[in-house]
């Protein structure tokens, strides 16, 4: 299996790659996580409120295993007011060098060995209650296959997008909080961040619309238990991620309200969502 290494630039990255969630992850209720490591990377003991369930469900090809870790690239464009926080599953190694919980810099890159799987949350906010219901990377490096996603299933806090060799292919860049009297409200607000109300509701099933507050990132991000489309195969053993809405869009994010009557009126999209 591939290490994995995570690096965060404020840079805007012309590419962006995404970790994905991690196969055996189970999305639950909001289950706490056991055991933060002070400055390293706490451990899940119960379920993972942003994880995908059944990943397998897509079964990409076995790539050749190149003995490499696994890293995740990931900028930050929002400023230093963005923390992050790094958790790794219970059956899972800890990162191979430097996961740091507290300010998100302007760059940082974290490495993983094979059999990784876990997440990196960020936000504004850094109290972990807050911090690991919001938007989240998860990714796992398993049998020399790398699968990642961005996930608002549990909540949102600030846009991240990622690609992989090159694509924007997982995460949405559209400012949620910011248009949300627009786009039908937060439905659960907090503290700067926004909770999911269907992080529990399997009912949902593939393909439907998601709550109108999440609905412009379904199918781009995590948004509801069983939004598959956002789960993302990437066949080399490294990604990179973007903070903020300057960030490149994600091409299959939807079209907010917002977008639609800008294009009517003016014939082009808004610069921010370019």
């Amino acid at each position: 299996m591939h290490f994995c290494t995570v690096s965060v630039s404020v840079a805007l990255l012309a590419t962006v790659s995404l970790v994905s969630a991690a196969p055996g992850l189970v999305k639950g209720n909001e289950a706490a996580v056991v055991e933060l490591a002070p400055r390293g990377e706490g451990i899940y003991s119960g379920p993972v409120p942003t994880a995908p369930p059944g990943l397998a469900m897509k079964a990409p090809a076995k790539q050749a295993y190149d003995g490499q870790p696994f890293t995740i690239h990931i900028q930050n464009t929002a400023g230093d007011s963005m923390q992050m926080n790094l958790k790794h599953d219970a059956d899972a190694p800890g990162a191979i060098c430097c996961p740091h919980n507290g300010p998100l810099p302007s760059s940082t890159q974290v490495t993983y060995p094979t059999g990784w799987a876990g997440r990196i949350s960020i936000g504004p906010i850094a109290d972990e209650n807050v911090i690991t219901r919001g938007s989240t990377i998860e990714a796992s490096f398993k049998n020399g296959i790398v699968q990642f996603d961005v996930s608002y299933v549990a909540g949102y806090t600030y846009p991240i997008v990622c690609s992989c060799q090159g694509q924007v292919v997982a995460g949405c860049n559209y400012p949620l909080l910011r248009h949300a009297a627009e786009d039908g409200g937060c439905p659960l607000p907090g503290n700067r961040i926004c909770y999911n109300p269907n992080v529990d509701n399997q009912a949902i099933p593939r393909g439907s619309p998601a709550h109108p507050f999440f609905e412009p990132c379904q199918g781009a991000a995590w948004t509801y238990p069983n939004d598959f489309d956002a789960n993302i195969h990437c066949p080399v053993n490294e990604i990179s991620c973007c903070v903020g809405i300057l960030c490149p869009r994600n091409p299959k994010q939807h079209k907010s309200k917002r977008d639609l009557e800008f294009e009517m009126f003016n014939g082009t999209l808004p610069v921010d969502f370019a």
